[in-house]
């Protein structure tokens, strides 16, 4: 089908504010710019006139609440997944028809928006009321309040503007009012403001794919299957840790599917989550019941997780028409904190749909997994590590604790340890260790080697509390008699005699007595922990 493109940025300008039954204009610092970049596709009959004068019309009515601004001249492209536009909204000119009482004019969501040839010269802007959420006063939904269950119902007509459970001039003065009945073009003033937030909403989503905190992706026609074509996902991360995650999958039409999953790899780390590849949460929408199945791979074995924190959010395709939107998909959003496994800067996502109830990958069309960067959600670890029989400040000793993976001595991290006081209590707040199960290994001169096995660290607080044992004069992780010889060469001498054995002063007093003496009988024959 041939198409044709606008594009979308937002930013800041000046705006005012007016008063007695005028527009209410938004200040400089709330008002989005929207830059617009226009496209015709391979066998539409839209022609640029029509593209300059859908886009005036739409640029002098939405002018109090968002400034739009148009960037290029049109150009050419094939269909409605090509030509996009990074960090834009594309309105495509196609050969969509529409009969009456319907103008050619679909906003699908907010992937793109379609104009046919015969399209009214206000239903641009009635499609940004669909993809900013500009709903008019009082109305349950951009077309006003339907007749009927909304969507889809056969009796919808969604043209009670302005919510007074009437029909009338009022209503069809809205640009919101789906159709050729629509008369003017009014927009009231908080519909205009909730235009502005929602382009501001939909800005976040295109910050994050800028800076590799998200992912954009229109997939292409999956030929076998092309009544399920995936069309459409988006995948990213807003905020400071922690952070709002936001996934959303469009299809071309959700009435043929019964589910769509997101598989997610929140750690990095192939050897946690589902065997081989390594992901570690699935969350899957059931379109049939509206339900959501939040589930967590513990090694291989998949276990059912709380949904309470997950938004739904169902996703539409909506015409310039009284008639029910299309079911095009769902929109999730969680805070990462539902992530006991999370680390390091990376997540990666890989979607899928059925339609027949049973949820395989294999199934969806060719897409390549999504990989995004995210802020690092920091592991908190606390706790307090006793050095036995000495006098010494642990705060001197630049202390530090390995971290590694269960049962393997190799380190995949070296922290140090921050001391909160004399007493050995010590936090660590490190955004570079992902959350998961690990050894924890400290050792320190002439104290034994101590080491926690299996510690789960999750995003929550972790306490780890060490005792290292004293003795190991000459710190090979054993208290024998070769530490008893070293203690018993260098008795009597104080720190600044010449051949003072520092690691046989182990109640580090600075000076070696009978003291260190007992500390090494009473441990004798002790070994640390790998």
């Amino acid at each position: 089908m041939a198409r044709s493109t606008f594009s979308l940025v937002v930013s800041v300008v000046v705006g005012v504010w007016s008063f007695g039954g005028c527009p209410a204009y938004l200040l400089a610092d709330d008002k989005p710019t929207v830059k617009v970049a226009k496209h015709i596709a391979e066998g539409s009959t839209v022609t640029p006139k029509q593209m300059e004068d859908w886009f005036k019309k739409a640029k002098d009515n939405w002018a109090p609440w968002i400034n739009l601004e148009q960037v290029g001249t049109v150009d050419n492209t094939a269909d409605t997944s090509t030509g996009r536009v990074a960090g834009a909204v594309n309105v495509y000119g196609t050969s969509l028809t529409a009969t009456p009482p319907g103008n050619p004019g679909s906003c699908h969501d907010q992937d793109h928006i379609e104009m046919g040839p015969g399209a009214a010269l206000t239903t641009l802007k009635h499609e940004f009321v669909h993809w900013f959420g500009a709903y008019p006063d009082n109305a349950t939904t951009e077309h006003g309040t339907p007749t009927g269950t909304y969507p889809g119902y056969d009796n919808f007509t969604g043209s009670d503007t302005n919510g007074d459970g009437v029909d009338n001039a009022t209503d069809r003065d809205n640009i919101a009012y789906p159709g050729t009945a629509r008369t003017g073009e009014s927009i009231d003033p908080d519909q205009g403001k909730r235009a502005a937030e929602g382009a501001k909403k939909w800005l976040k989503t295109q910050e994050a794919i800028k800076t590799g905190r998200g992912k954009d992706s229109p997939a292409v026609a999956y030929n076998e299957l092309p009544q399920y074509d995936l069309t459409f996902t988006q995948f990213y991360s807003w905020g400071p840790a922690p952070t709002q995650i936001n996934l959303k999958g469009l299809v071309l039409q959700m009435s043929s599917m019964t589910k769509i999953g997101f598989w997610i790899d929140s750690d990095q780390n192939p050897t946690t989550g589902e065997h081989i590849t390594g992901f570690d949460y699935k969350l899957t929408y059931n379109h049939d019941n509206g339900s959501i199945v939040f589930e967590e791979n513990n090694y291989g074995s998949w276990s059912t997780l709380s949904s309470s924190g997950i938004t739904q959010t169902l996703q539409y395709q909506n015409f310039d028409g009284p008639f029910p939107p299309v079911d095009l998909g769902v929109e999730l959003t969680f805070s990462e904190t539902l992530l006991a496994r999370r680390g390091l800067n990376q997540m990666i996502l890989v979607q899928a749909f059925s339609s027949d109830g049973i949820l395989v990958r294999d199934i969806a069309p060719p897409m390549a997994p999504q990989i995004i960067s995210t802020v690092p959600t920091p592991v908190m670890l606390s706790g307090q590590v006793t050095l036995q029989d000495t006098v010494i400040n642990p705060t001197s000793l630049g202390l530090q604790m390995e971290v590694r993976p269960p049962g393997n001595p190799t380190p995949l991290l070296t922290l140090p340890i921050s001391f909160e006081d004399a007493s050995g209590n010590y936090f660590i707040n490190n955004t570079s260790l992902p959350a998961g199960m690990y050894d924890m290994s400290i050792k320190q001169s002439h104290w034994l080697r101590q080491t926690l096995p299996s510690m789960n660290l999750t995003l929550e607080s972790n306490w780890a509390n060490f005792s290292l044992i004293n003795g190991d004069v000459n710190g090979d992780n054993r208290i024998d008699a070769a530490d008893l010889s070293d203690v018993l060469a260098t008795m009597d001498l104080r720190s600044d005699d010449p051949g003072f054995n520092h690691g046989a002063d182990l109640d580090d007093d600075n000076e070696i007595t009978s003291t260190d003496l007992s500390i090494v009988l009473k441990n004798m024959d002790t070994m640390g922990n790998p």
